[in-house]
């Protein structure tokens, strides 16, 4: 229905005249001329990650839609450049990139420090230098705003003297309309708040909402009834598999009019409610987002051809909703799968197993476990959540392992020689790897090692290739060698850098010797020899290898490839890595 004035009155109100006279009956085509302007209303927009496996072109989509939608300022979470480097130039040439796009905004950019921006002394002192303070507030149109440096404590965290800082400014603030919290890492939800505690006890009893990043993966929540975010990103890596799970480059965009701040992500495809993602549901969403639901118990033979290998096939539920897994088999030229397909329901909190059995694909011929270390089982798991389902893939590669028999060491054979290639192992599809955003593939690195012995001692020749050496300073390549006893828990190893001078091994064995060669520019053979009785136990042993890849010394944070996982971490399996001397 149409605004009603006096008749014949001229209209003049919030920079708006209307000439009523020629309007009939009083009515103006206008629900009322109270405009949404007022000098008190605040509004601002946030971005999220940017860093942390940047996608290029998403920054500038950003900015360019920033400047069309006019916010009074900008906010951030962290994770403004790509960091852990020790490398000024670097630094320097990151910095000057985001600069760059921030300084086109037509409007203020508060910066936020993310792990990635100040992940250690150098970098930490880059920011001060730039921007004066990790920490910091500001007063807004009576709104508090407050900014956190995660990254303050020993670790991460929140120092003494920061949450000193954020409370005396808060008690300094008493009656502000509103109180913004920004940090990068979500601290309220760590076992530990880290330091956050105190600042949340100084914010007890006042109105506030927090907005957080880190994870790459939207979520809201409450917590003592405030509203709190962990924004998704915006270039940050991602799987990008949807707003439904919480993966998507988007803005958020914040109103303080009223009572409360009225909160909406702008989705640099459309605009997303702001309980998108919400604790509620976020059990579900993160059970699928992580594939961890689907698990496969390693294969373990006492040889490496048997007639069949029987696989289970563990479906874990962690929340109390059905979860349903369905999908089908792999199929090989080599192998079959007696369960060419799955369906399983899963009750709340349950865990179901499901045995699968692989044969050979010719019934004359035994089944090699060979054969079978490169499937990759992928099923879908899903639930039915707010009346729609929501379903994800989960893989994981089958890990399958026998023991092997070390043969007589033959003096006229090397490890490069095709003819002794049914003895050399090659690590190209490593089981393990920390920081495995950091490994592209056998191409940037790959191992080929071979056992052999003799009566008194254990000969290993390793064949490294590396697309890129780094052979000196304080960050460089290295290989290391593990050795264990069966039933003991102690572990030998050799580490040795590729440059193989005298201070590059470290080993505790006795007896040791090694010499190595290089074969080009990049490939590097090492053969070395030692003892059997520091590292067998009747006639067996434990073998493992790894290669830390450094092609870049301003990465704090190299990729380390392993062939088996690493014996003290939660992916290990009993019998990995097993071999056995032959008579």
């Amino acid at each position: 229905m149409g605004f009603l004035i006096s008749m014949g009155q001229p209209l003049s109100s919030a920079g708006i005249k209307f000439d009523t006279a020629s309007f009939l009956n009083g009515k103006l085509p206008v629900t009322n001329i109270v405009f949404n302007d007022r000098d008190d209303k605040i509004q601002f927009a946030i971005i999220a990650d940017i860093n942390g496996g940047n996608i290029p072109g998403i920054l500038e989509d950003a900015r360019e839609k920033l400047n069309k939608l006019q916010p009074p300022f900008v906010m951030s979470v962290g994770d403004l450049i790509d960091g852990y480097t020790r490398d000024s130039a670097l630094a320097e040439k990151q910095w000057i990139q985001f600069n760059t796009q921030v300084q086109l905004l037509k409007m203020p950019f508060f910066y936020v420090s993310g792990n990635h921006d100040v992940s250690n002394d150098f970098l930490k002192q880059q920011w001060n230098k730039r921007f004066g303070r990790t920490y910091y507030n500001f007063l807004y149109k009576n709104a508090l705003f407050l900014i956190l440096d995660t990254e303050d404590g020993k670790t991460d965290g929140i120092s003494k003297l920061q949450s000193d800082y954020i409370a005396a400014a808060i008690a300094n603030h008493k009656d502000v309309r509103w109180t913004f919290v920004f940090m990068h890492r979500p601290l309220w939800s760590y076992g530990n708040e880290a330091g956050y505690e105190k600042i949340e006890s100084a914010l007890k009893g006042r109105n506030y909402t927090v907005f957080s990043g880190h994870h790459h993966n939207y979520l809201f929540g409450t917590k003592d009834g405030k509203k709190h975010f962990v924004l998704a990103t915006t270039g940050g890596g991602t799987n990008g598999r949807g707003a439904k799970f919480g993966e998507f480059h988007h803005l958020t965009w914040v109103t303080l009019a009223d009572k409360e701040p009225e909160i909406i992500n702008i989705s640099l495809d459309g605009l997303l409610q702001e309980d998108i993602v919400s604790t509620g549901i976020y059990p579900q969403i993160q059970a699928l987002r992580t594939g961890k639901w689907l698990h496969a118990n390693p294969i373990i033979s006492a040889n490496r051809f048997t007639r069949n290998a029987s696989l289970i096939l563990r479906f874990n539920n962690p929340t109390n909703t059905l979860l349903t897994v369905s999908g089908k088999m792999p199929v090989g030229q080599y192998w079959q799968c007696t369960t060419p397909e799955i369906s399983v329901n899963v009750p709340a909190n349950s865990t179901v197993d499901k045995l699968v059995d692989f044969e050979s694909s010719n019934k004359n011929l035994p089944l090699d476990l060979d054969k079978l270390s490169d499937i990759e089982c992928k099923l879908t798991g899903t639930y039915q959540l707010n009346g729609q389902a929501y379903q994800l893939d989960a893989a994981t590669r089958l890990k399958v392992d026998w023991t092997r028999v070390i043969p007589v060491y033959k003096t006229n054979s090397v490890i490069i020689n095709e003819s002794v290639k049914e003895t050399v192992i090659t690590v190209d599809r490593p089981e393990y790897i920390e920081e495995d955003w950091d490994w592209h593939g056998k191409d940037d690195a790959l191992l080929k090692f071979r056992l052999q012995h003799d009566k008194s001692r254990l000969y290993v020749e390793v064949l490294v290739k590396d697309d890129k050496y780094q052979l000196g300073g304080e960050l460089h390549d290295q290989l290391q060698l593990f050795f264990q006893k069966p039933g003991e828990k102690n572990v030998s190893s050799i580490t040795i850098n590729p440059s193989l001078t005298s201070q590059d091994v470290v080993t505790t064995i006795q007896g040791f010797t090694s010499q190595s060669e290089w074969l080009n520019k990049n490939e590097w053979l090492l053969k070395i020899n030692l003892p059997l009785q520091y590292i067998t136990d009747m006639g067996r042993l434990r073998f493992n290898i790894s290669y830390k890849d450094v092609d870049d010394v301003s990465n704090t944070k190299p990729s380390i490839i392993f062939w088996k996982p690493r014996w003290d971490v939660s992916a290990d399996y009993p019998g990995s890595g097993s071999f056995i001397l032959k008579q």
